[in-house]
């Protein structure tokens, strides 16, 4: 991460063996609640209805408890690292978080070893390194990326990218590196930071032998960032094949394949998907990634099916993925209104009325031109990814982000996953209501 201010000297805390009952109790309160609320905020950023609004309500309160935590000092440190008996991810990243805070180096060190223990909680680091203040992170973050160790390598490009610096000459490396992981993380940071002078080596990671999860992790992150830097039939031809074969891969090389896709290109896809019986699903999907508003006959075809309802679930979300029609489970109650249940799964998407469904399309077909892509109601274009990162529900805004990248790859954009201020300043800064 380049910076000209110096690192800041590691602070060696010691904490009390022991603390006043009360204040003990307290302070355990504020570790137990944060490391609730984060792991919550986490399946939050993935749900299908949820809005910044509520993000931000949950950053309030995670922020407020990591307030008292770092408040009560030794206390306080003492509360995490009791905590951290039963580590996961959300107790790392408080505990993380303070030490960041605090510039408390050992403490930091002592984390990156229990992550080694327990690679379940290394989502709290990087959760961490991404909630932080940027000038809490310089001295840290070159550290890390000079480090021989790859998680802590991965850890400071994560952190570049979070907050859009630029890792230097340490992500060159680690593309050359032989650990797989760390490798997909550095291919995904060249798109994440622009880097253009490194897209051959993209392009190149593209056509790598071998068919292990490992290799396709890194072949998907080729793609992503070849297609972030306009090498979009490149990007698409490899997206293609990623999502037409099995592996871990597959579902979110299609998503973004139907993201990047033009719509030749798309139908291409979508033909090769009708012809598996297996790929249902992903075919109903497909078609609302789309945004092609000729597939919305057939969608309410399968929405009206009562005899396969998960079928008829996605479906009503690909059709108001493209018309930008709200469904609720009411059947009445059909409308421009997001509801306010979390959606995760299939089985959470809401089960409209169909007649009530065709009947607004039958009033409102005319607005969707033939051949022309739409996005949650509008036109694609930025000023409709923009209005969706401002008031749409989460689902929405990570695709309308991923759009948005790919209109304007040479602008820094802002992770749907990052803190609602964040998130708020970077729409202020577009002009948006934020």
């Amino acid at each position: 991460m380049k910076s000209t201010e110096a690192a800041a000297s590691p602070r060696v805390a010691k904490p009390e063996q022991t603390a006043p009952p009360c204040i003990a109790w307290i302070v355990g309160q504020h570790v137990e609640e944060a490391t609730m609320l984060r792991d919550t905020r986490t399946r939050l950023t993935r749900a299908s209805t949820a809005r910044l609004g509520d993000i931000g309500r949950f950053d309030e309160r995670i922020a407020a408890h990591l307030d008292g935590i770092l408040t009560a000092g030794q206390a306080g440190l003492a509360a995490c690292r009791a905590a951290l008996e039963n580590p996961g991810a959300g107790e790392v990243f408080t505990a993380a978080v303070v030490a960041l805070e605090t510039q408390d180096g050992i403490e930091m060190k002592r984390l990156f070893a229990l992550v080694d223990a327990v690679p379940a909680s290394a989502r709290g680091i990087l959760s961490a390194f991404g909630w932080a203040r940027p000038a809490k992170l310089r001295g840290i973050v070159r550290h890390l990326l000079a480090s021989n160790r790859p998680f802590q390598q991965q850890v400071g490009l994560f952190a570049c990218a979070a907050h859009g610096a630029d890792p230097g000459p340490a992500l060159d490396a680690a593309l050359g590196s032989g650990n797989a992981a760390l490798r997909a993380r550095a291919l995904r940071t060249v798109g994440d930071c622009r880097r253009h002078d490194l897209l051959n080596a993209c392009i190149d990671a593209l056509d790598e032998p071998g068919a292990d999860d490992e290799n396709d992790a890194c072949r998907f992150w080729a793609a992503r960032s070849a297609a972030l830097l306009a090498q979009h039939d490149r990007a698409a031809d490899a997206l293609m094949r990623m999502a037409l074969a099995p592996g871990p891969m597959r579902p979110p090389a299609l998503d973004f394949a139907m993201t990047l896709a033009m719509p030749a290109r798309a139908d291409e896809l979508l033909q090769s998907l009708a012809l598996d019986r297996d790929r249902s699903r992903d075919l109903i999907c497909a078609m609302g990634m789309s945004g092609q508003a000729r597939f919305a006959e057939q969608l309410l075809h399968i929405l009206s099916d009562a005899d396969n309802v998960s079928h008829a679930r996605i479906a009503g979300e690909s059709f108001s993925l493209i018309t930008g029609l709200y469904l609720s489970a009411d059947a009445a109650r059909a409308s421009a209104t997001p509801p306010d249940e979390e959606a995760n799964t299939d089985a959470d998407f809401p089960l409209p009325d169909p007649e009530a469904v065709r009947r607004w399309w039958d009033r409102n077909a005319s607005r969707f031109a033939p051949r022309q892509r739409f996005f949650s109601g509008a036109a694609l274009s930025v000023k409709q990814c923009i209005q969706v990162i401002d008031s749409g529900v989460q689902r929405r805004r990570r695709l309308a982000a991923e759009h948005l990248r790919l209109l304007e790859p040479d602008t820094r954009h802002c992770d749907m996953r990052s803190p609602a201020w964040r998130q708020r300043r970077w729409l202020a800064q577009r002009g948006a209501r934020a």
